[in-house]
């Protein structure tokens, strides 16, 4: 469809028959460029002067021209001597996408268990996981390193972590499976949203599963090759795709429906997040 789709300038997204019989109970997100409105990887290059040598690695990337293992670590080794500070610096500068605050409150209020499966990396996941209430995290781990004579300050040492699996595109449809199997859900009630190219089996085993996948302001060769794509100004027209109505959507975004809430306090959830 996506041929179709692009010479008509439309966007069609086929959709369950039976979601509101069976309606989402999990959903995965990717990171980057779609609960935030950023590459972190591309913002720590930006501290230590080396943003442009990185930002074209991580469009071929996300376009599918490079392998994700090997774009990572050519892009990692570049943020060797940036200091531990600049994780605080980021979350000051870093905005989330436009509706993605609003998605997953009315997620949770729904009961919906949510996880972000990122190529990112877990300093600044984390961070996104706390402020949104996401119940599981998985991403990708950089070392660092104290003082030392070449950098007198705490730094990144252009390393990845050996100890924490690479989120390569297999591992993510991986953790998408045994999220699904550990909450004793079929596919075809989880809903995932991406945007790259390392999103793309992860989408295509949750479409393929009769879930709802969600390629959202993805690069060309994601929208083109997703089960669906949806390109428009906030994530809250997602809620649009889980079968509500005009008035179940306002009333859920405004909190005014009669819903029985069954969103875990917000402490809860933020003690019992989950770091695969």
């Amino acid at each position: 469809m996506g041929n179709f789709e692009l010479q008509n300038a439309l966007e069609l997204i086929f959709l369950p028959t039976k979601i509101r019989m069976a309606p989402p109970l999990i959903a995965i997100f990717d990171m980057d460029s779609t609960l935030i409105q950023a590459e972190v990887i591309d913002e720590l290059a930006r501290g230590v002067g080396r943003m442009e040598e990185v930002e074209a690695i991580t469009q071929m990337a996300m376009n599918g021209e490079i392998d994700f293992q090997e774009s990572l670590r050519k892009r990692v080794k570049l943020l060797r001597g940036a200091p531990l500070t600049i994780w605080e610096d980021l979350k000051t500068r870093i905005r989330f996408m436009p509706g993605a605050r609003e998605l997953t409150r009315v997620l949770r209020k729904k009961g919906v268990k949510m996880a972000v499966f990122s190529g990112g990396f877990q300093e600044m996941a984390l961070w996104v996981g706390n402020e949104l209430g996401i119940h599981r995290v998985a991403a990708n781990k950089l070392t660092s390193s104290g003082p030392t004579d070449e950098f007198p300050f705490t730094h990144l040492t252009g390393e990845l972590d050996a100890s924490v699996a690479i989120v390569t595109p297999d591992k993510k449809k991986q953790l998408l499976e045994a999220f699904a199997e550990e909450s004793g859900l079929p596919l075809s009630q989880a809903i995932c949203i991406g945007d790259g190219a390392n999103d793309l089996k992860m989408l295509d085993a949750c479409g393929s599963g009769g879930g709802v996948a969600i390629a959202y302001k993805a690069k060309a060769k994601v929208q083109q090759d997703a089960p669906n794509k949806l390109n428009s100004h906030s994530l809250l027209d997602i809620l649009y795709l889980l079968d509500l109505t005009a008035e179940e959507f306002e009333d859920l975004v405004s909190g005014k429906d009669n819903y029985p809430s069954r969103e875990a306090p917000r402490t809860s959830l933020m003690a019992n997040m989950e770091i695969i």
